[in-house]
């Protein structure tokens, strides 16, 4: 597993990248409100922070370890001017939602294990404003945040298709291969049948929310049109900087409309020649 302070140390990381100046400081499980210090003539203030475990699973693996956890993560935000409460509010909230708006996927080593790790938050409920010792005047800010982490994994987030140079906005992706297969009885196998593999076909099927632009546009101009073979530059990019390419062809296309929903399509490409059929 990893340590919740491994956690903390990423948040706090990321919220200190603000440009507004306001200094942060995340705990785990336990741990001392950090108070104002004077450096040089300039006091110094804090917004502290801290984390908790509300549910973990550990997903039994042969081999590697793959688990999820729950966290919340409680921030208290001093007041130290009236006047200004609501602007120093304002700042807060502009951070969190700027940090905590956002998915993310990164790798992360611990103990001579490398994990790939998504996480999801939402966005940050505000709290109440009190006397709160030994910070005084303060408001909180509660953020709800899933860690899900696997061994050397591989996350979907890392998989990146391109369609003629524009990135597909997929939500599901899957890659088929399906071979050709005949067999035969061979002398030295006492009737036992074998088989070999001739030829194969590969497919590539997505969903992705329908758009009037972008692969949207070119979807919806292939499924009202009448073009049966035109091929189609399809790149895949991976994190690690491998890039595969395939020329390829539409085998399927359809757009599902329901209700005030957002009207998506279902889209299926298929390998093809380069050039005269």
């Amino acid at each position: 597993m990893i340590a919740l302070t491994t956690f903390a140390e990423a948040i706090e990381s990321a919220l200190n990248a603000n440009t507004q100046g306001i200094n942060f400081r995340i705990f785990a499980d336990a741990g001392q409100y950090e108070k104002a210090f004077k450096d040089h003539t300039e006091k110094k203030r804090y917004t502290n922070g801290l984390i908790r475990v509300k549910s973990s699973a550990i997903v039994p693996v042969q081999g590697m370890e793959i688990a999820t956890q729950q966290v919340s993560l409680e921030l208290c935000a001093p007041l130290y001017d009236a006047e200004k409460d609501e602007e120093i509010a304002a700042a807060h909230r502009a951070i969190l939602d700027a940090v905590f708006s956002q998915f993310t996927v990164q790798p992360i080593s611990e103990n001579g294990r490398t994990y790939s790790v998504s996480t999801t938050y939402s966005l940050a409920n505000t709290g109440m404003v009190q006397q709160r010792p030994p910070i005084g005047t303060s408001i909180t800010f509660d953020v709800g945040i899933e860690y899900a982490y696997i061994e050397n994994g591989l996350n979907s987030y890392d998989c990146v298709y391109e369609l003629d140079g524009v990135v597909i906005p997929y939500t599901n992706a899957s890659i088929g291969k399906v071979a050709t297969t005949e067999n035969n009885s061979y002398a030295d196998t006492s009737g036992e049948s074998l088989c070999f593999n001739t030829a194969f076909a590969r497919s590539f099927d997505f969903q992705i929310p329908a758009q009037s632009k972008g692969i949207g546009a070119q979807i919806l101009d292939e499924l009202l049109g009448n073009d049966l073979n035109t091929v189609h530059t399809l790149t895949m990019r991976f994190a690690d900087g491998g890039v595969k390419t395939y020329k390829v062809i539409y085998a399927s296309s359809d757009m599902n409309v329901q209700g005030v929903d957002n009207a998506g399509h279902n889209v299926s490409f298929v390998e093809a020649r380069d050039g005269e059929l």
